[in-house]
C-alpha cells in the first residue's frame, strides 16, 4: 500500500466478521496550465473533477484536452489552453493616389508636382485572439476614415515649340521595340513629331541612328513599332510631316 492510497475504514478500525475493506489507489496525473506543470495524485474520476480539486479556474473560451467529461487514467496529461479575446482600435495610414493631368503651359515631356500627396488616417477595429497570452489571430471588424488622404497631382507638359520641318517618305527598319528613328537631317537625341499625311495619325520618336540612304528617296526610317502606329507594315512607306521639337 502506498502512502497516498486511501483505506476505508481506516487502519485503526477493529476487525470484525463480515467487514469490507476498500483501498482506493491514487492516480498520478499532470496538469499543464498557465506555463506550469502541476503533478497530482488524485482519486476523482473525471478531468473536470481533477481541475476543480486542483483549484484551476476556467474561462468560458478555454480549451481543455482531453474534454472535461473524460475519465482519468494513470499518467494522464491534462492541458488547459487559455483562450482570450480582445477588441482593439488602431490608427493606420491610407495611401494617397497619384493623379496625372495634362498642362498646355508646361513644356512637352516635362513633369511637375503641382500638389504633394499626403497620407490619410483610418481607424480600424480588430478582434484579437490570444492563446496562452500570445496573439494567434486578428480579424478586422470595421474601418473608418478619420482623415482623408490628399491626392498627389502631377502635371505633364503638352506645350510644344516646333523647329525645323520636313516632308517626305518614311519607311520602317529594324525592330528594337522602342519609339525611335534614323535620320540624316536631325541629330541623335532629337525628338520629332511625326504626322502621317493621309490619316493624320501622330507619334513622337527620338532619333537614335543615322539613315536612310539618300538615294532611296526616303527622309526617315522608323522603328517597326513606331511605323505600325501610323501605317500598316505591308505599305512599306508612308508620307509624313516631320517636326523638330525644341
Amino acid at each position: 500500500i502506498k502512502k497516498e492510497d486511501k483505506i476505508y475504514p481506516n487502519k485503526e478500525t477493529e476487525i470484525k466478521a463480515g467487514i469490507n475493506v476498500t483501498i482506493k489507489r491514487a492516480v498520478p496525473i499532470v496538469i499543464k496550465v498557465d506555463g506550469q506543470e502541476l503533478k497530482r495524485n488524485v482519486f476523482v474520476k473525471t478531468v473536470q473533477e481533477v481541475l476543480k480539486e486542483a483549484g484551476v479556474a476556467l474561462n468560458p473560451a478555454d480549451k481543455i484536452e482531453p474534454e472535461l467529461s473524460e475519465n482519468i487514467f494513470n499518467n494522464l496529461e491534462i492541458e488547459v489552453t487559455r483562450i482570450e479575446y480582445e477588441e482593439i482600435i488602431k490608427e493606420e495610414s491610407v495611401d494617397f493616389k497619384i493623379v496625372q493631368k495634362k498642362d498646355k503651359d508646361v513644356k512637352w515631356r516635362e513633369k511637375k508636382v503641382k500638389q504633394k500627396g499626403k497620407k490619410g488616417i483610418k481607424e480600424v477595429k480588430y478582434k484579437v485572439t490570444y492563446k496562452n497570452g500570445k496573439e494567434v489571430k486578428r480579424k478586422k471588424l470595421s474601418s473608418k476614415i478619420i482623415k482623408k488622404p490628399v491626392n498627389e497631382i502631377i502635371v505633364i507638359g503638352t506645350k510644344i515649340k516646333v523647329g525645323k520641318k520636313q516632308k517626305g517618305l518614311a519607311s520602317w527598319y529594324i525592330h528594337t521595340g522602342k519609339m525611335v528613328a534614323a535620320s540624316t537631317t536631325f541629330s541623335k537625341g532629337t525628338w520629332l513629331r511625326i504626322t502621317a499625311i493621309n490619316s493624320g495619325k501622330q507619334i513622337f520618336v527620338v532619333v537614335n541612328d543615322y539613315g536612310p540612304d539618300r538615294n532611296t528617296g526616303k527622309i526617315l526610317d522608323l522603328d517597326k513599332v513606331a511605323f505600325q502606329k501610323i501605317a500598316s507594315l505591308g505599305a512599306g512607306v508612308v508620307e509624313v510631316k516631320i517636326e523638330e521639337i525644341k
